[in-house]
């Protein structure tokens, strides 16, 4: 029996996690002859990072993997437990590629200045991608428990505790891949509490709806109430920041409980109604004060999911259901820690090994591919065929095209080309082949033909690549027409930057951060020194540090077409440039005090920055690396009011031959994240095999 032709289109995380499904057995391996086309020379999608000068990593932005992201961490793991690699390999295990990490920075701006919000995250034992999406009634207590040693004594406390208590440093590295059998799964304790809760709610909105019904002016008593007592908390917040900080906290669960009890929110479907309402406008109807609107307890949210309409602080709107349910998940759902850092760059330590996985598995690859047109047969019923523009040839000599490149022992993947496997290298060194707005006419055209190159059709690219792809599908199907009319993306911006001092040599207190809220639009930093051993610099050069900054960037709902904006790329980056600068004019040293330049405060003291070519004062920057996102194929999709009824279902795209595949999709989690790529990938291998391929926490996420 011959193998049934899969296509998919984009080498993303989604793209790739439907690829490795689809191959996962060796029964569907007999069954499925897979090809991935991708535009360039990478696959990983908004994910890619490449090696540099000196092998350095440049990233698309900050990559943290939350502890919520099962179905990732199961995959991953599996990948390289399938790779088996040799012990001496710099990532040998899944465990030596990520570090549990349980410490967390919020800016917060009180009484005229920015005052750092130090947060230790409680520990558990449980295991990322092991067992089922809740953890035990041993876990829960433990969390709390740390939760109030933490409010009596502090963050470092926590976080010292946790670090005994829990595997970190060498214990993570030599730990158990099984979680105890007490641990990362929901015994009898966690299910009587939820049938409690739930049957508590419903008692509680059934008094709600008398309440509402039969006495309002009891709501307006006690609404004046909470008024006065708001007066009160007010003048009892200006005693010190941490009761300020304390009774916001309080106001905001209050509205979320109350808000979760009126709307229903824990029926089934009832979640996902409150995706009509922005989450801050939800909470504000549910008498949220307005001081804690724009706190960082609502403000979190936003800059996590980069939930900036058109890329405007003025703009913030997110999904009230979605928000909510991501909220919840990465509070009560992570396993291990609350998030985990990469000890590579995100290509290295996720789609190397996911590539290297699939090559063995029998998944092929066509690099330099891009995607101009998606045809429909003339009856509107399938795909007929996809048209390709061919953006490079390999040289003579060379069969296949080999991406990666090996620096200190690790598989990683450049920033450029290996041009010497390419044809007129020297031309094509001039094109950056990544975007779509370089104006290169290709080298050569192909068609991909239904019933000969494919029988099965994956979309796996980006929203905003649908205008400059697909506009036959949105002339074809009203599915199509909506999604890209309503499913919107935003442009993010990034920045990196390698110093000779360590972090706490330039004035910083605490532990290794992860901080947002800060100074828009660049208002996350991580410090990411962790990654330092796989670069490659000359010691003469070497740094102690490198930090990395993103946020959202302004600009278009949807990206120009190129012969609409030739320029617009281009424009952009220097956009990008122009604000990491102004950053490290003006709150570069609030964050990092002992690098200010005396003589221009609060400017930083170029000196810091590490710059092989040995510039003079701002200059250095230049050897820095920035980059703005703002292609159809690199921007962020937002989850908006109202919006996500009209993602595509993974089976569901009005064409019998074509499956849908993406953070876009209906995946359960709708703000932009991993996780919700992985469970994208997961729905479109099912739709196309037929496979029920297990998800984990699907139950948290009815309704898909």
């Amino acid at each position: 029996m011959a193998k049934q032709k899969v296509a998919i289109l984009g080498g993303g995380p989604s793209g790739m996690t439907c690829a490795w499904h689809l191959s996962s057995t060796p029964e569907l391996r007999e069954k499925y002859d897979i090809t991935i086309y991708t535009m360039g020379h990478r696959a990983g999608g908004k994910g890619v990072s490449g090696r540099g000068p000196n092998g350095r990593i440049e990233e698309h932005g900050l990559h943290v993997l939350f502890g919520f992201y099962q179905n990732f961490f199961s995959m991953i793991r599996q990948v390289y437990e399938q790779l088996d690699r040799p012990p001496e390999h710099p990532l040998a295990t899944w465990r030596e590629a990520f570090s549990p990490r349980d410490y967390g920075v919020v800016e917060d701006y009180y009484r005229d200045e920015w005052r750092p919000w130090n947060l230790g995250f409680p520990g558990n034992r449980g295991v990322p991608g092991d067992g089922t999406a809740l953890n035990s009634s041993i876990d829960y207590a433990s969390m709390l428990l740390q939760g109030l040693i933490e409010a009596v004594a502090g963050w470092r406390t926590l976080v010292d505790f946790d670090a005994l208590w829990f595997p970190r440093g060498k214990d993570w590295l030599s730990a158990s891949d099984e979680a105890p059998w007490w641990s990362g799964r929901p015994d009898l304790g966690v299910k009587i509490f939820l049938r409690l809760m739930k049957a508590a709610l419903k008692v509680l909105s059934t008094l709600a709806d008398a309440f509402d019904e039969r006495l309002p002016l009891l709501v307006k008593i006690l609404d004046t109430i909470q008024n006065l007592v708001w007066r009160f908390i007010r003048r009892l917040s200006e005693l010190s920041i941490a009761a300020h900080r304390f009774w916001l906290g309080i106001d905001m669960w209050i509205a979320i409980i109350r808000g979760i009890v009126v709307d229903k929110a824990f029926e089934p479907g009832g979640i996902d109604r409150l995706d009509e309402l922005d989450y801050r406008e939800w909470l504000v109807s549910h008498n949220l004060h307005p001081q804690t609107a724009e706190s960082p307890f609502v403000r979190t949210i936003y800059d996590a999911a980069f939930s900036y309409e058109q890329g405007r602080s003025d703009l913030q709107r997110c999904a009230a259901g979605s928000s909510l349910r991501c909220l919840l998940r990465m509070a009560f759902t992570y396993k291990g820690a609350a998030y985990y850092k990469m000890n590579s760059g995100m290509g290295d330590a996720v789609f190397a090994p996911l590539y290297l996985s699939l090559v063995e598995q029998g998944v092929r690859f066509e690099f330099f591919q891009q995607v101009t047109d998606v045809v429909p047969s003339a009856d509107g019923s399938r795909i007929d065929s996809v048209k390709l523009m061919k953006q490079a040839k390999l040289r003579k000599g060379v069969s296949t095209y080999d991406p990666l490149v090996m620096i200190k022992g690790l598989e990683c993947w450049p920033s450029k080309p290996n041009y010497d496997q390419l044809a007129d290298a020297d031309k094509l060194r001039k094109v950056n082949l990544d975007t779509y707005y370089s104006g290169w006419k290709g080298v050569g055209r192909r068609t991909l033909k239904a019933g000969k190159d494919f029988d099965l059709l994956v979309y796996a690219m980006p929203v905003a690549t649908i205008k400059f792809v697909a506009p036959k599908l949105m002339e074809a199907s009203q599915k199509w027409r909506e999604c890209h009319a309503n499913v919107k993306s935003v442009t993010t911006v990034a920045f990196q930057t390698w110093t000779f001092p360590d972090l706490h040599e330039m004035g910083w207190k605490g532990k290794q951060p992860l901080l947002s809220l800060y100074v828009e639009p660049l208002n996350t930093w991580s410090d990411m020194s962790q990654t330092l051993p796989s670069e490659a610099w000359p010691s003469v050069f070497e740094p102690k540090n490198v930090g990395y900054f993103c946020g959202p960037q302004e600009g278009p709902a949807d990206p120009p077409l190129y012969e609409e904006d030739p320029e617009f790329f281009a424009r952009n980056q220097v956009e990008a440039k122009r604000l990491a600068l102004e950053f490290m004019r003006n709150s570069w040293t609030g964050l990092l005090p002992k690098t200010v330049n005396p003589a221009e405060p609060p400017c930083i003291d170029w000196k810091v920055l590490v710059d092989p070519q040995e510039r003079e004062g701002q200059a250095r920057f230049d050897s820095q690396y920035w980059r703005s996102n703002c292609g159809p194929s690199e921007r962020c999709t937002l989850s908006l009011p109202k919006s996500n009824r009209y993602r595509l279902a993974a089976d569901e795209t009005d064409f019998e031959n074509l499956v849908a595949c993406g953070d876009w999709i209906k995946n359960g989690l709708y703000l932009a994240c991993m996780e919700g790529a992985i469970q994208g990938g997961i729905y479109a291998a099912r739709a196309v095999s037929g496979v029920s391929f297990p998800i984990i926490g699907e139950k948290l996420i009815p309704g898909v």
